[in-house]
């Protein structure tokens, strides 16, 4: 084999050493980028004082809740009290006003009630199908295509390197 057919096929065995090499150090940094995701995703312990933010953030919100019920309440019922003492309706027409009030807040509350558990429906839906998109994206990469990639570069550098090899054991020329 002349010369030059060596040296291509020298420059192709590097070729494919360098392409082996970058495809080597890119999973090595990809596999240590998702070790780091992995460690910063882990749970961390939660403390006494975490615990106590939480109950005290609850508490308030269920003052403000209560608070802002009793303040609607109070203020959907002053019109009709205000328009009793103008006009001195009856205490059963009073009262009649007074349940249609409390059935329609009550209403308006579950509604809120439904709206609320369909929203948190949803978020778990959605949740659950970026779990699975994320252990297809996790096959694809690290189970399928990069380490067939790998093999199919290392065959070929290997056949390059034993066609190599024979071709110079047969001509008689010693390295």
């Amino acid at each position: 084999m002349p010369a030059g057919d060596e040296v291509a096929q020298a420059h192709e065995i590097g070729k494919l050493k360098s392409e082996v090499h970058t495809l080597n150090s890119l999973v090595k940094t990809l596999f240590e980028k998702l070790d780091a995701i992995i460690e910063r995703m882990q749970a961390k312990p939660i403390g006494i004082g975490a615990i106590i933010g939480v109950i005290a953030s609850l508490m308030g919100i269920f003052a403000l809740l209560f608070g802002t019920v009793i303040y609607i309440s109070n203020n959907s019922n002053a019109p009709l009290a205000t328009e009793i003492k103008a006009r001195g309706i009856a205490q059963n027409e009073i009262n009649a006003q007074v349940v249609a009030s409390l059935a329609a807040l009550q209403n308006s509350v579950a509604t809120t009630n439904s709206s609320i558990q369909l929203a948190n429906k949803e978020m778990t839906s959605i949740k659950n199908i970026a779990k699975s998109n994320e252990s297809t994206l996790e096959w694809i990469i690290f189970q399928k295509e990069f380490p067939t990639q790998i093999a199919v570069l290392k065959e070929k550098v290997e056949y390059l390197e034993r066609k190599s090899h024979l071709h110079h054991s047969m001509s008689g020329i010693v390295k």
